[in-house]
């Protein structure tokens, strides 16, 4: 760890060195990215004394630059510009800032940030050459090769640079020699004392100077302090020469934003924030430099696949189980999925990646996508949408994962392969599972929450992918069932009547076991003949095998009770004083010749389905509105409860699949109630052997009689025994009594119209707004004259729906006439003929 910021040199670089710094820089930078080893670089820090132009530090190494650009391309360095003590080359002011340097290591900060003094290499970097003959080129390893820029790599050595080496074992000698010189009070020119000039200050010097000049040259070679130690100076010093100028630079730094990025076209955006770096600020470069990361967003944002945030999230569990799996085997993997985007939204979460590209984006933009994946900063895990075979593809993927160790890839396909990645609902975290479960879905025509269709277990084993992504991605278009036909808005409430009250008889029939409830214990021993036992039934006090037909129960749970132990039982309950049937097991035969004539008034439907039975059998004439009455029946179950199932079965249409040999009834309610998918399918038979939120209709039974009537009652007595709310069927009143005997149920009938229903229905289906009973008047005598005109045996036709409904279109516009003149224009007599023909001319005229 250090400090992001460093302290820089005043003046730092002229504006002819500006750009070489920075591009030399830039280069280093990116080929410390490239390195795959921490690094971190400055420039002109203020404690690298003459090393000051750009610091590098890469993994443990440390290399001090400093930098000379020669505008001649072909400019040479000789030795006495590496001797001498001024000039850009002076290798004695680079011995002393090497060991002022050494010095200060444990006290200056930016100098402890570039780790080991030991660990450091001093260069001066030029792209000027030396003159034959000096220095070895010990070619580029490890540090220096990152370094280079194609040039040579310069160390001086004893044996090849006597002349360097020299001068340095010589400096105490120089000095002595210019203080005693200094000290004379006459000055000679001694060819000792002209060649310490000659080397030192000027070449070509032909005469020694003043005994002033010399002072200073003493005063320099003395502020050199003791350079004794030169000898690990010159080792770890190294003059890289014959590199590449400012301008070859370019297509150097080119090839490593190629390399780096896949792409040049950040070229120009790079250098712009190398030089903003360079001039403004004091931080040091690293991978995370804000500029940098912001170029390599910009690559992975155009090579990325956006995927939708679902908002989930999975378990730990599973995302450890997923890291299992890409982190075994081979470090490509193809992974096998039902659903992209869930599979691709678990990877990402649980290997902390970011880094998904579409299978056509590998193929058309391979070094950008290879180039963001190296980089890493969208993690280590590249992720691909889909499956690739290409040579070049797979060469260049070969070629990260040679170099980047920690580098892997996983092909998310929905073919087969070796790995499979299986849906459930478990799969999410606690969350997730319950923000699915109240998703909201289009239930047979109403908006309800999934869970409502089934319990937390089933949804969970039911659910698939698909539901998922469409709950989740898109509300609304998950449908399960059809909306059932609307009801006609002329509907009239109906009262059903059925035959309920037995006789006391019963209790004398030694062949009946009877379930009694409403009455007492007193009561019961009166009804009862006399030595006749009973039990007060209580589940868990009942013992089997008593000898006893008669019980005393309180609701219809005790009944059901009941029933396990008693395969033909009846239950009775004293109402008024009287005793109506309320349900049996078994045979309904025996206790038919009680039932009496008397029946029980239900003025509203809701008032039936209070009653304790399974089924309900309703017959009636053609017209009297059985269908409809089945309509009003779905729309009141669904606007009582929107979540219950209600299928819809008329008979009729399914002839063509009774016909077939064998007909199962899951199959038959599922096209009945257009369960289309797999989805739909499993919670409807959730509920009709668990659930038991059910409601089933059969709708016309008389329709498929005889032909299908024993496959459709084998059909019912099935569904009877499964875990069903209701079963509803309607038929004509001519097999009122097989219906009664096959399924053990007494059967309702409909009370014709009444004189208040049918005022009621003609001013609902001609839509006149009559609140100030305009159309009172109209309405008696349409019908009065039809009473009178038609003979007794059809009294009751306007009883009955469907000829209301003919009445009423017959004699719609005499009505709309009459609320708006007050003038009655009715013929004085009707007739059937009439009647028809008016109806058939009004069917016309609205075709």
């Amino acid at each position: 760890d250090f400090d992001l910021i460093t302290r820089k040199t005043r003046g730092s670089a002229n504006m002819s060195g500006e750009l070489y710094e920075v591009k030399v820089a830039s280069l280093l930078f990116l080929r410390g990215l490239r390195n795959q080893q921490d690094f971190h670089l400055a420039s002109n820090m203020d404690a690298a004394g003459s090393f000051d132009d750009v610091v590098f530090t890469l993994g443990n190494k440390t290399v001090f630059i400093q930098l000379k650009h020669r505008e001649k391309q072909q400019s040479k360095i000789y030795t006495s510009q590496l001797i001498q003590f001024k000039g850009d080359f002076s290798l004695l002011k680079y011995c002393k800032s090497y060991f002022d340097i050494k010095k200060q290591w444990k006290k200056e900060k930016d100098l402890q940030n570039c780790g080991r003094f030991e660990d450091c290499l001093f260069v001066v970097f030029t792209n000027a050459g030396l003159v034959e003959g000096v220095g070895s080129d010990v070619g580029s390893t490890e540090m220096p090769d990152v370094i280079n820029t194609e040039g040579k790599c310069i160390c001086f050595t004893e044996d090849i640079d006597r002349d360097i080496y020299k001068v340095f074992n010589n400096l105490p000698q120089y000095k002595h020699i210019l203080t005693e010189v200094i000290n004379c009070e006459e000055i000679t020119d001694s060819p000792e004392l002209l060649e310490i000039i000659q080397k030192l200050y000027n070449n070509n010097a032909k005469q020694v100077p003043s005994k002033s000049e010399l002072s200073k040259l003493l005063k320099d070679l003395q502020s050199l302090g003791d350079l004794s130690h030169y000898q690990e100076f010159l080792s770890n010093m190294r003059f890289f020469t014959e590199q590449k100028s400012e301008k070859d630079m370019n297509s150097l730094i080119r090839n490593e934003i190629m390399n780096l990025c896949g792409t040049d076209a950040v070229l120009d955006k790079f250098m712009l924030g190398m030089q903003n770096w360079w001039k403004n600020t004091n931080l040091y470069l690293t991978e995370s430099t804000n500029f940098w990361q912001e170029i390599l967003m910009s690559c992975a944002s155009k090579i990325c696949k956006q995927i939708v945030d679902l908002g989930v999230k999975f378990s730990e569990n599973e995302c450890e189980c997923m890291r299992a799996k890409l982190s075994s085997g081979s470090r490509i993997m193809h992974l096998k999925t039902s659903c992209m985007q869930l599979s691709i939204t678990k990877i990402l979460q649980s290997l902390n990646t970011k880094l998904l590209v579409d299978v056509s984006t590998l193929q058309t933009h391979l070094n950008e996508v290879l180039a963001v994946w190296r980089a890493g900063t969208l993690g280590d895990l590249l992720v691909v949408d889909g499956s690739a075979d290409s040579e070049n593809i797979l060469q260049g993927i070969n070629d990260v994962l040679d170099v980047y160790l920690n580098k892997r890839l996983v092909f998310v396909i929905q073919t087969d392969t070796e790995h499979d990645d299986n849906f459930n609902l478990y799969q999410f975290d606690q969350e997730t599972q319950d923000k699915i479960l109240d998703s909201k879905v289009t239930f047979q025509g109403s908006s309800v929450n999934l869970w409502d269709l089934a319990d937390r277990v089933t949804l969970s084993e039911g659910i698939t992918a698909d539901i998922v992504m469409r709950l989740l991605s898109d509300p609304g278009t998950v449908v399960v069932g059809q909306k059932a036909v609307d009801l006609d808005p002329s509907y009239i409430s109906r009262t059903l009547l059925r035959r309920e009250y037995v006789s006391k008889r019963i209790f004398t029939d030694e062949n009946l076991t009877l379930a009694v409830s409403g009455v007492s214990v007193d009561e019961m021993q009166e009804l009862l003949p006399s030595g006749e036992k009973f039990q007060i039934y209580d589940k868990n006090t009942y013992i089997t095998g008593i000898n006893s037909r008669y019980f005393i129960i309180g609701n219809a749970n005790d009944f059901a009770e009941l029933c396990e132990f008693n395969s033909n039982i009846h239950w009775i309950h004293k109402k008024n004083k009287q005793f109506v049937w309320k349900n049996s097991q078994g045979e309904l035969a025996p206790i038919k010749k009680y039932v009496e004539e008397r029946v029980v008034s239900y003025k509203e439907l809701e008032n039936v389905l209070e009653l304790p039975q399974k089924l309900f059998v309703i017959v009636g004439e053609p017209g009297v509105g059985k269908s409809t009455e089945m309509t009003y029946l779905n729309e009141l179950l669904k606007r009582t409860d929107p979540s219950m199932w209600v299928v819809r079965v008329d008979l009729n249409d399914f002839s063509k699949y009774f016909n077939q040999r064998d007909c199962n009834p899951i199959e038959l309610l599922t096209m009945a109630g257009k369960f289309v998918n797999n989805f739909d399918k499993f919670l409807l038979e959730y509920q009709i052997n668990c659930g038991g939120n059910i409601t089933l209709i059969f709708d016309g039974f008389d329709e498929i009689s005889p032909k299908y009537s024993e496959k459709v009652l084998s059909i019912l007595k099935e569904l009877l025994c499964r875990k069903i709310k209701n079963i509803w069927i309607t038929s004509r009143f001519l097999i009122k009594e097989d219906l009664e005997m096959e399924l053990n149920s007494l059967v309702f009938k409909f009370q014709h119209f009444t004189t208040s229903d049918e005022n009621r229905f003609l001013l609902k289906f001609w839509k006149i707004p009559d609140s100030d009973h305009k159309l009172d008047n109209f309405i008696v005598k349409l019908l009065e004259l039809t009473r009178k005109s038609l003979n007794d045996k059809l009294v009751k036709l306007t009883g009955v729906p469907l000829h209301m409904k003919m009445l009423a279109e017959a004699f719609e516009r005499q009505a709309f006439h009459y609320y708006k003149t007050g003038e009655i224009d009715l013929p004085h007599k009707l007739d059937l003929l009439l009647l028809y023909t008016t109806f058939i001319d009004r069917k016309w005229e609205v075709l």
